[in-house]
């Protein structure tokens, strides 16, 4: 995929996301959802071989491109990102700061321009192969703690995407799981070809959105890949935002 298609997948998404916060449902919960989630995927996946942690959230107002450069440059700094050029989609400007941490996981900073010349701010953190819960963890607490200190208010969205241990395992088997392990309501539910997913609602995670009018704050999804008896199993907090 190019970059265009890249930077046009972003907009997408944050378009769908723009307005839905993380709220708490009771002071005494103290697991974090990424915790939670990532105890509930060591339980019907083989393997987790998608980790995605990211913030999203409207940043802030700008006047001029030079308005926009100068945010971009400040928000980079505050978050410890390294610094970049802004580059221009089309009327929009963007901000784009990447760095590595090892070998799989690639950390991302994001600042869009949108007609209304309002910015938006995505802050992504994807591993691609093995990775520990405290790892994991240890990298969302510091964004947390920059982020707060930049009076941003954190918005986290969390996925883990894997493969079900083998092809005898059904979806309905690990929708089980799922809801079982979470104490969670299914909400809504979508059958098609290959491909099934839930939406939930659990009081054992603290985010949660509007969809449809209704509050969920949990999704599970499976898709046989195809050309093969590998199913594919997605579970996100508050939603799944990637291809499942």
């Amino acid at each position: 995929m190019n970059r265009r298609g890249i930077i046009a997948i972003y907009i997408i998404l944050f378009s769908l996301l723009v307005g839905c916060y993380a709220s708490a449902n009771s002071a005494a919960q103290t697991k974090s959802d990424l915790r939670t989630v990532w105890e509930l995927s060591q339980k019907v996946l083989e393997q987790s071989d998608k980790i995605i942690i990211k913030h999203s959230s409207p940043y802030q107002n700008y006047s001029t491109k030079a308005n926009f450069d100068e945010m971009a440059i400040q928000i980079s700094e505050k978050l410890q990102f390294p610094l970049k050029k802004v580059d221009m989609h089309e009327e929009h400007p963007i901000y784009e700061s990447t760095y590595l941490e090892g070998e799989e996981v690639n950390v991302s900073l994001i600042l869009l321009g949108t007609d209304k010349q309002e910015a938006y701010l995505i802050v992504k953190r994807e591993t691609v192969g093995k990775e520990t819960i405290n790892q994991a963890e240890a990298w969302e607490q510091k964004m947390e703690e920059l982020l707060v200190s930049a009076g941003i208010k954190p918005n986290w969205n969390i996925v883990i995407q894997g493969l079900l241990p083998t092809k005898q395992e059904t979806s309905e088997e690990f929708f089980r799981v799922v809801q079982n392990g979470t104490g969670a309501k299914e909400i809504e539910r979508y059958d098609g070809y290959r491909t099934s997913s839930v939406t939930y609602i659990s009081p054992e995670i603290k985010s949660s959105v509007k969809s449809a009018n209704r509050l969920v704050n949990l999704q599970a999804a499976i898709h046989q890949v195809t050309g093969t008896d590998e199913m594919r199993a997605t579970i996100g907090i508050p939603l799944i935002t990637i291809e499942y």
